[in-house]
């Protein structure tokens, strides 16, 4: 059982001194300690899980959950399919489970490792942890009780940041750009194909057969994967920023770009991308997550922003 964290939900007036174009600022959330991690319910009926090394972690409230709506921050927490479990970075370095179908949850360390963990993420029963010397390991959490360890992966120039389908993963490679791999086996990933950046790939987002990626030379690539042999650059942006962290939904790529902020990008027309709108808050943006109209940007401080995108 992991101690419980002081949280608060602060009104509109901590909108006050932050810019935004096509943005509404709803509420932002922050955790004054980092001390451990609990359930709590925030305003507006959201739940929100408090974790260490993550700060609030936004869900659905509960009838939206379960039509399949809730945001996660990817860096630091997943919820499964179903709306059921919740698998987060726990305080000693390993991942944690959280049964949400019970009402007061208890956080418990189910999986630990020797290297830090950088990023979750989940396609279907597969639950991917990213280490920090760049190698992704595969889980089987088809029963989050008895997790199981599949193999794990270490393409070249490491695995920095990653999404996947299942089968096919688009991985930001640091150095050598961005890699597709077919892990649909994980103890044997085969290389499809790459991409090259200008800098080093730092994040990488996938949808479709579109993949939105970003480096350390601050551009934004919108690449089409029609053929995972041959990903096609079809534009790029150059940001204000490196995005840290991205989103993409079916018609914006969303960039968190540290100091510049939440950038939203149209790529409706993959070979036009636009900067639509924006949102800086008085720290700087690192994670992002887009679910339909509302997006959840986490900043260095450990607040949460609940925001709406307006282009909707």
């Amino acid at each position: 059982m992991i101690r419980a964290v002081a949280f608060v939900a602060l009104g509109a007036f901590a909108a006050f001194g932050q810019h935004s174009r096509n943005v509404t600022f709803l509420e932002k959330r922050a955790a004054f300690s980092s001390e451990g991690g609990a359930v709590v319910s925030g305003s507006g009926g959201y739940t929100v899980v408090v974790l260490p090394e993550i700060g609030p972690v936004p869900l659905a409230p509960p009838n939206e959950r379960d039509a399949g709506y809730a945001a996660t921050f990817p860096r630091g927490a997943v919820i499964a399919d179903d709306g059921d479990w919740l698998f987060a970075l726990a305080e000693r370095g390993g991942v944690a489970a959280i049964d949400l179908r019970d009402a007061y949850p208890e956080v418990s360390d189910f999986l630990d490792f020797d290297s830090r963990i950088t990023k979750l993420l989940l396609s279907g029963s597969r639950l991917w942890a990213l280490t920090a010397e760049g190698v992704a390991v595969a889980i089987d959490v088809g029963d989050p009780t008895r997790p199981e360890t599949l193999g794990a992966i270490e393409p070249r120039g490491g695995a920095r940041d990653m999404a996947t389908n299942g089968t096919a993963a688009v991985v930001a490679a640091g150095d050598q750009g961005v890699r597709v791999l077919d892990v649909g086996d994980p103890t044997a990933p085969e290389k499809l194909g790459s991409f090259a950046t200008e800098g080093a790939a730092i994040a990488v987002e996938f949808r479709g057969e579109t993949v939105v990626a970003s480096d350390d030379a601050g551009y934004l690539y919108i690449i089409a994967l029609a053929d995972p042999a041959h990903p096609k650059e079809t534009a790029r942006v150059a940001l204000k920023a490196p995005a840290l962290d991205l989103a993409l939904d079916r018609r914006f790529a969303y960039a968190a770009c540290g100091e510049a902020g939440l950038r939203i990008i149209d790529v409706s027309n993959l070979a036009a991308p636009l900067e639509r709108g924006w949102y800086e808050p008085s720290a700087e943006a690192t994670s992002v997550v887009a679910e339909r109209e509302r997006l959840f940007l986490k900043t260095a401080d450990g607040a949460t922003y609940l925001l709406r995108n307006d282009l909707y």
